[in-house]
């Protein structure tokens, strides 16, 4: 299945040189970290919408800043099989009714996906800096 991890400039080089997408926090819990396991969070939304802070329109930080670490700006396109998908994986991982309503608010949870573990390159098709129209990695046919 195809799907994107969106990330910044900032993680973009992390992820490229050492060959994976870390796993993260997975909100199951609003209070207590690390309460489910961690995943990397994925879409199938191929245009970033997940309605997470858009620090382009933040005015008073940096200009460095706001292109260094707008998670608009690159997008991993993976094809994957573990995938799971949100709504369901996090009503098994028993979040809370109100917080799952109130993280629904930051976007469409029918388009989010997890993985509980890290993605590795053997997974990943191509890097795109989708502000700039460049590629950033691309997997090579052998």
């Amino acid at each position: 299945m195809l799907l994107y991890h969106f990330t910044c400039r900032h993680h973009a080089a992390n992820i490229i040189n050492q060959g994976i997408i870390n796993t993260t926090e997975s909100n199951i819990h609003e209070k207590i970290k690390h309460y489910g396991p961690d995943v990397v969070w994925i879409t199938n939304h191929i245009i970033f919408n997940q309605g997470c802070i858009d620090l382009s329109n933040k005015r008073r930080l940096p200009k460095e800043f706001k292109e260094n670490y707008d998670k608009h700006a690159i997008r991993i396109t993976i094809d994957i099989s573990d995938a799971q998908h949100w709504p369901i994986w996090s009503c098994k991982h028993k979040i809370k009714n109100g917080w799952y309503r109130r993280l629904a608010r930051s976007g469409d949870p029918q388009s989010w996906y997890v993985v509980e573990r890290c993605i590795t390159q053997d997974d990943w098709i191509i890097i795109e800096d989708v502000q700039k129209g460049e590629v950033l990695w691309e997997k090579q046919c052998l």
